[in-house]
């Protein structure tokens, strides 16, 4: 399961970040955890109830992967004889 994007993701302890983060910039202010990570899934754009999505590109990128070192492994040991 995918916890990074469930509707509890940013509740969490209010743990204080200090730097580019806070409402000073660098080294200035801070902010909680849970407004950090609010902050940042709003900065990407990423719709908590769309994980099932985001689930689904990254086995996507994962099998594609897999499928081209397969691809390549196989067609680089046809240049090998076996003696």
């Amino acid at each position: 399961m995918i916890i990074e994007f469930t509707n509890g993701a940013c509740d969490g302890d209010p743990i204080l970040y200090q730097g580019a983060m806070g409402p000073g910039g660098p080294g200035g202010g801070g902010m909680t955890r849970k407004a950090a990570c609010a902050s940042l899934l709003k900065q990407n754009d990423v719709d908590s109830g769309l994980w099932w999505a985001y689930g689904l590109i990254l086995l996507g990128i994962f099998l594609g992967f897999r499928f081209l070192a397969l691809f390549l492994l196989t067609r680089r040991a046809r240049g090998f004889a076996l003696a």
